[in-house]
């Protein structure tokens, strides 16, 4: 990935531009982040990690599984309009930055657990398979039972983590581990989180609750929309 800038080792690689870059070296140094990112560090860490822009439609981002290389690739919507990183609240692009880390570790763990170069090209079945070692036992069974097995991980394991990320990025102030979330963060936890009938802890919630979390959301967007980020 020549031309980009290159962190820790070359672990981690940051091909970023424009917002998305002054949002992500604004979160970088948060004690979260830094703990996720650290893990790609490790000398024994068998993937690597690098963010870019790209134009990815209907998604705020993405992230791509592993390449023959266990290269995994963290992307940044840069589109025009509702779903670009330019339109979307800086407190959200942070929040999105960070859900796509976390995304990006339940990859880095799978490699771990069946071997290095063993996930490209492998079907679901032949990771499951090739799982012996019963590493990562939880991470094991929601890759095996749920259709999408990462976010139903992440919203039972990970909101309040990704609400801590956010409070802090909106506050300045950084959340300790034993502390909740204030409940505003904990609903904006909830965005990338909400796939009806694919999310069992979603479904879970009632509809007036699911109700309110999408209202306050739409209206956290609409009233934050086409912030700049400053150094």
């Amino acid at each position: 990935m020549e031309g980009g800038e290159v962190d820790w080792e070359e672990k981690i690689i940051n091909n970023l531009t424009g917002k998305a870059k002054c949002i992500y070296d604004k979160i970088e140094q948060f004690n979260g982040v830094r703990k996720a990112l650290n893990r790609f560090q490790e000398t024994n860490s068998p993937a690597n990690l690098v963010f870019e822009n790209a134009s990815l439609g209907n998604n705020f981002g993405n992230t791509i599984s592993p390449d023959a290389n266990d290269l995994i690739t963290v992307q940044l919507n840069n589109d025009s309009g509702f779903w670009g990183v330019d339109y979307q609240p800086n407190v959200l692009v942070a929040q999105t930055i960070f859900h796509e880390i976390i995304h990006a570790e339940f990859f880095r763990q799978i490699v771990i657990a069946i071997g290095a170069g063993n996930f490209y090209g492998a079907t679901p079945q032949e990771v499951i398979d090739a799982w012996q070692n019963n590493s990562y036992p939880t991470l094991y069974e929601y890759y095996r039972t749920y259709k999408d097995w990462s976010h139903n991980f992440m919203a039972d394991y990970y909101r309040d983590t990704i609400a801590r990320i956010t409070e802090e990025f909106d506050t300045g102030i950084a959340v300790p581990e034993n502390q909740q979330p204030q409940q505003l963060y904990m609903d904006l936890a909830w965005r990338g989180l909400r796939e009806d009938g694919l999310i069992v802890a979603w479904d879970q919630l009632s509809e007036g609750e699911q109700q309110a979390v999408d209202n306050f959301i739409n209206s956290y967007i609409a009233n934050n929309s086409n912030q700049l980020c400053t150094e």
